[in-house]
This record gives structure tokens, sequence and C-alpha cells, in this order.
């Protein structure tokens, strides 16, 4: 009774399931261009529970900025490589929040810019089907998890 809120960090479905206590606030889990729209169907179980998805590593360590697809994406927008790989992240309805690591104030201010704009839906399903960069622990969403 003494706490409003619970977040978890790389729980997966059976994890989610151990808890016993009803969902937690926020299932923080790996979440980034690479991985699909749902990797391994943890958005939409973590959302179908009450639960927000928070996306860490949403630009895979970098990797999404050095992807050509996700580049090509953003030519097209006039926007960089990371914003579009965080607009990706934003834009999928049950992943509206995500952690980002800047090195510098101009990255950050990036960072914050990618509201202005909008994905097309073809272009959100290319971003969806790809399946590099993996990101850590081979892309899985939930490192944590042994199943």
């Amino acid at each position: 009774g003494k706490a409003r809120a619970i977040g978890v960090s790389n729980y997966c479905q059976s994890c989610l399931a151990c808890l016993g206590l009803g969902a937690p606030a926020v299932n923080q889990i790996q979440y980034h261009v690479g991985e699909g729209a749902d990797p391994e169907g943890l958005v939409s179980d973590t959302a179908a529970l009450g639960a927000n998805v928070q996306a860490y590593s949403p630009l895979a360590s970098g990797a999404v900025v050095d992807d050509a697809d996700v580049q090509a994406i953003a030519d097209a927008y006039g926007k960089s490589a990371a914003q579009v790989g965080l607009r990706f992240v934003l834009q999928t309805a049950a992943a509206p929040s995500l952690v980002v690591k800047a090195s510098t104030p101009e990255y950050l201010a990036e960072d914050i810019d990618v509201f202005d704009f909008v994905l097309a839906d073809a272009d959100m399903a290319t971003l969806a089907a790809k399946t590099e960069p993996k990101g850590q622990s081979d892309g899985r969403p939930s490192w944590g998890c042994g199943e």
C-alpha cells in the first residue's frame, strides 16, 4: 500500500505473469528499428496488461543512425536518421515513450525535435520489416528472460 506504481525492466511475458501484483505501470524493454513492430509479441502483450512500454536503446547504440534504409527515409523527410529511428518508436501505438542518451546538447535538441513530422504508413512498414540492426543481446527486447 505504500507504492503507487512499479516499473520493471526487461520483463518478458512469463516474468510479467510471475509478478502476481497485476500489471506494472511501465515495462522498459530494448526496442528500435530492426526488431519489427512487435518484437516477440512483447509490445502488444505488455500493452494488453495496461502497462506502458518504454523503449531503451531506441537507436541500438547508434546502429540505427548508420543504417542506409533509415538514412534514405530520413533524407526524404529532411530529418536525421536518429530522428526517424526515434519517430518510429514513438509512432508505434503501443510504445509511446522512450529513453535517449545524448552525448552533446546538439544531439539532445535533435532527439527532442521529433514531434513535427509523421512517418507515412509505407515508411513505417519498411522500418517495421527490418531485421537489422540487432542491438544488444541479438535484438531480444527482454534480454533477462530465458524463454
